[in-house]
């Protein structure tokens, strides 16, 4: 079969999702063979329950049909059963086809490694540790991954492990991006009201401020570990321009070297090279090393290991990262809700949408990505009234209208649903780059005919509009100092 053939067959294959035609998609299945399983699997684990059923009925022709396809299915419907929320889809599918999952099979195996992780995860320390080493050692694919497992299995263990993650601005630019998602919503519920856990008394540490004739400074910090006889230090080197140059980190001290503060051998050998006490103050401090943090922070790997396995010491927590940018928050957890809501998984992207909603009512990605959520769950009324509210503040743009006019033709408003389309079709022609060109024209088509049925009156251009024009993206754009 020539790549072109194909392509086209693959393209009417997923019309048929669209407008269901079970023995045109029977027979395009059979032809593509192994071309087709991509797309069926993808149906199968992320799509609507009556797109998934489609699914499910073509991968069992299919290996019905092609006995060297059966085992290729197998193994891949085996390889999807660690992921979300596509696992009971996948393993019910097994059972149809007379194979177990294998007992081998990578997401067991990565279950009790986020098993054991969780019971690991008991204090701040813990914590960064485990955060220190999975950017150190895991691959961003693998560390997603195993963070998706530990969100299903342990929330709580997995959600402070997220915030140590998200903090660290030395990891990967696209791991650091995939995490800001999986935790877009937490800082966010904060802020539209959500009850806020009471934090938990800290053990004062001790702080000692040396400083040398140059305008160095070095901030060493000592906290007991926990409720045992040992103790865990920090010690911080700020340079003449305020920017920290360098972190050392023990979490191991004996408590004998804390009887006189001035002769532990760390501070013996810095006032040897001409270092003085300046002061014992925990907040002038904290408050010296979160600045110097800072500063450091722009350059990625300028803050080591040991600043974030020992920050907790000072109660620095993400001081290093500034003022968060609320507006960057919103576009990184609505991006998060859209991937939801790709896999399948409606409820989570509608909680993540709802927070951004009472955030940012007023933004239309927001309230289209709401509108959408509420759709798939069948909530058409208040579906509508964001769908409504994404193309009054953005008229301009033509999936705003093509969408309002899905839900209305879901809830049999066939007068309503035809002004949309007009409005589609208006908004198309001013901004005719909007959309790729295969779904506009495809789009366009159905548009008109449907206008032309039900009596619309298609509405008249106007001229081009630049807010048109753009290219839309819902993540939030990585600042310089997170790649």
């Amino acid at each position: 079969m020539e790549r072109a053939s194909s392509f086209e067959d693959l393209r009417r294959l997923a019309r048929c999702f669209e407008r269901p035609d079970g023995r045109a998609a029977r027979k395009l299945a059979l032809r593509l063979g192994g071309v087709a399983l991509p797309l069926l699997l993808r149906e199968l684990v992320g799509g609507a329950a009556d797109r998934s059923e489609a699914a499910r009925a073509l991968l069992l022709s299919l290996a019905a049909a092609r006995a060297e396809l059966r085992e290729e299915i197998i193994r891949r419907l085996r390889a999807l059963g660690g992921r979300a929320p596509g696992r009971d889809v996948a393993r019910r599918l097994l059972g149809e086809l007379d194979a177990e999952p294998s007992v081998t099979e990578p997401d067991q195996v990565q279950r009790r490694t986020a098993a054991a992780l969780a019971e690991q995860l008991g204090s701040d320390a813990d914590v960064a540790v485990a955060a220190d080493l999975m950017t150190r050692r895991l691959a961003p694919e693998e560390m997603v991954s195993l963070l998706e497992v530990l969100i299903e299995i342990a929330p709580e263990p997995a959600e402070r492990l997220l915030q140590e993650l998200a903090a660290r601005v030395d990891l990967d630019g696209a791991a650091r991006s995939e995490v800001r998602q999986l935790s877009a919503g937490r800082l966010l519920s904060r802020g539209s009201g959500a009850a806020e856990a009471p934090r938990r008394r800290r053990i004062a540490a001790t702080v000692l401020i040396l400083g040398d004739s140059e305008g160095s400074h070095v901030v060493i910090a000592v906290r007991r570990r926990g409720a045992q006889r040992r103790w865990r230090r920090l010690a911080i080197l700020i340079g003449p321009d305020s920017a920290l140059e360098d972190c050392l980190y023990e979490d191991d001290v004996p408590a004998s070297e804390l009887a006189d503060p001035l002769e532990v051998p760390l501070v013996r050998g810095l006032m040897a090279e001409g270092y003085r006490l300046v002061g014992v103050d925990p907040a002038r401090g904290k408050a010296m090393a979160a600045a110097a943090a800072r500063l450091a922070a722009a350059i990625p790997h300028r803050l080591t290991s040991a600043y974030y396995l020992g920050r907790d010491i000072l109660d620095l927590e993400d001081l290093h990262l500034g003022e968060r940018d609320a507006r960057g928050e919103v576009a990184t957890a609505i991006g998060r809700a859209v991937d939801l809501l790709a896999a399948g998984d409606v409820a989570r992207a509608r909680e993540l949408a709802l927070v951004c909603a009472r955030l940012a009512p007023d933004n239309a990605d927001v309230a289209s990505t709401l509108g959408l959520c509420q759709l798939a769950a069948g909530e058409l009324d208040q579906a509508t009234e964001w769908l409504q509210r994404a193309a009054a503040v953005e008229p301009t743009w033509p999936t705003h209208h093509w969408n309002l006019a899905a839900v209305h033709h879901r809830a049999g408003r066939t007068t309503a649903c035809a002004e949309s389309l007009a409005s589609y079709l208006a908004a198309t022609a001013r901004a005719p780059s909007a959309e790729p060109a295969h779904d506009r024209i495809e789009r366009s088509a159905i548009a008109r005919r449907y206008v032309a049925a039900h009596g619309a009156i298609e509405k008249p251009s106007a001229a081009p509009s630049p807010r048109g024009r753009r290219r839309r993206a819902l993540r939030a754009p990585v600042r310089a100092r997170e790649e």
